[in-house]
């Protein structure tokens, strides 16, 4: 009857991921960066990462990421420049 409240079998790291790139997104959006610049920047980044510490860390995902957004080509990135 209510089979679908029970939690799911598959312990995939997807949803952490997720949750961990939207928090990272959201530090860039209170540092004034545009949405879609950070977004990009944030899937570029973890796509770069290849250890699985590296990966579930905020501090290195932002870190990547703000090196990733320093780059000439995404010296625009921030509103209104």
């Amino acid at each position: 009857m209510l089979r679908w409240l029970r939690p799911s079998r598959n312990t995939s790291r997807l949803p952490a991921a997720r949750g961990l790139q939207a928090d990272v997104i959201s530090a860039l959006l209170n540092l004034g960066y545009d949405r879609h610049a950070a977004e990009k920047a944030v899937s570029t980044a973890a796509a770069g990462k290849t250890g699985a510490d590296d990966s579930a860390s905020f501090e290195a995902l932002l870190r990547a990421t703000l090196q990733q957004l320093s780059q000439p080509a995404q010296q625009g990135a921030r509103r209104g420049e």
